[in-house]
């Protein structure tokens, strides 16, 4: 209660309503997680509009968007994600204020100058009083105090909360709405002319990345199915609306028809710090099939996906979460079971929803930078260097 009392009343209602908008997707999906990003980054935007009054600091912007953070990650299970949209706008917050701190520094540096310039006119009686030696490592430790509390005072809180904001509204949230933009023009680099390409259950991202190469290349596209929900159904529909030759396979037949395909395209949830994958259940057999044919494996991803966390971490633990059993087995089925033996002998039923995939059967990640670029996964520590501050690992 503490946490939330420190946080504007109308941000608790932004918070309220995105815990419950989150709970009502039953889960990460590849489709939602960048409108669960986007939403979260949305109510830190709105935190940091709010923060205001004769109290307000750039250290009280920092701890109103953790407190956001904690509130959002408590309400909702699938934390890593929000916690790579703060850790984003912590190192926004961060930079921001170091931009405006060296700005505002030049001219009161010109100032200094000036102020140690009169001082050294004034009656050297005064100056002789003391020892030279001692007066100038007095003087020394005296104008580098002054110089760092200066710096700190003459920080205009207002004018680094409209550069913060500008940056926010201008930059990080269109960077959203371009993902997909910035991914899909990547396409043709990629894929050629006939070649035939196999992706796994359903990805918007990949969706259009996909649709966006069949204007300008003609392939074929071969769908894993994604059972037991069966989201690949959604993927070859659509493509096969956009006239892209698609066909639909059961995912026992990935490793029978990976011999034939080019390359394997695939969507995600998270990229872990060691370049590995938490993608949906049943990609692993999928990447591991094409490591055996020296298919390469294509991810894309957006970069808000990458995290600093590691496979291991326990953050991950919700993202772990089995799914409902009677997808794969009803539970009348398990029902009638039961009562015909010792419950002992019962069948367990474990329906995951996440696979972990790990870095050395990906070959390249396409991302929204700006650069345009293709990564290798061992290139993922020094993407997150560029996108997150080590001082905001904990949150």
């Amino acid at each position: 209660m503490t946490t939330r009392s420190k946080l504007p009343p109308d941000v608790l209602r932004d918070i309220e309503k995105f815990v419950v908008s989150a709970k009502n997707m039953k889960g990460p999906t590849s489709n939602t997680n960048l409108d669960i990003a986007k939403d979260a980054a949305e109510i830190l935007r709105r935190t940091l509009s709010q923060t205001k009054g004769k109290d307000s600091s750039f250290q009280t912007m920092i701890q109103n968007v953790r407190d956001a953070c904690r509130l959002m990650k408590e309400a909702y299970p699938y934390g890593p994600l929000i916690s790579n949209v703060t850790r984003r706008v912590l190192y926004i917050l961060r930079d921001e204020y170091q931009i405006t701190r060296l700005e505002e520094s030049k001219p009161h540096e010109q100032e200094d100058e000036h102020e140690d310039l009169a001082l050294s006119t004034n009656d050297d009686k005064l100056a002789r009083t003391f020892n030279p030696a001692l007066d100038s490592q007095i003087a020394s430790t005296i104008a580098s105090a002054a110089t760092a509390l200066s710096q700190t005072e003459r920080i205009n809180f207002f004018q680094l909360k409209n550069n913060i904001m500008e940056h926010l509204t201008n930059n990080f949230m269109q960077d959203f709405d371009d993902v997909h933009k910035n991914i899909q023009k990547q396409a043709p680099e990629h894929i050629a002319e006939g070649e035939v390409i196999l992706t796994y259950g359903y990805s918007q991202t990949v969706e259009k990345f996909l649709l966006f190469a069949a204007k300008k290349i003609k392939f074929k596209v071969i769908v894993c199915e994604a059972a037991p929900e069966c989201k690949g159904h959604k993927l070859a529909q659509k493509l096969a609306e956009n006239e892209v030759e698609t066909t639909i396979i059961p995912d026992t037949l990935a490793y029978a028809y990976m011999a034939r395909v080019s390359k394997v395209v695939l969507g995600t949830y998270l990229v872990v710090a060691n370049g590995g994958l938490i993608a949906p259940a049943g990609s692993h057999g999928v990447a591991v099939a094409a490591q055996y044919h020296r298919v390469p494996v294509i991810v894309c991803t957006a970069m808000i996906k990458i995290t600093p966390i590691y496979p291991s971490t326990t953050d991950l633990c919700e993202f772990g979460r089995l799914r409902d059993p009677s997808e794969i087995l009803p539970y009348d089925a398990v029902l009638s079971a039961a009562g015909r033996g010792d419950p002992d002998n019962w069948v367990q039923v474990l329906n995951a929803s996440v696979d972990y995939i790990p870095p050395e059967l990906i070959a390249l990640f396409i991302t929204n930078d700006d650069l345009g670029c293709a990564y290798a996964p061992t290139y993922i520590y020094r993407l997150l260097l560029q996108l997150y501050n080590p001082e905001d690992s904990d949150l």
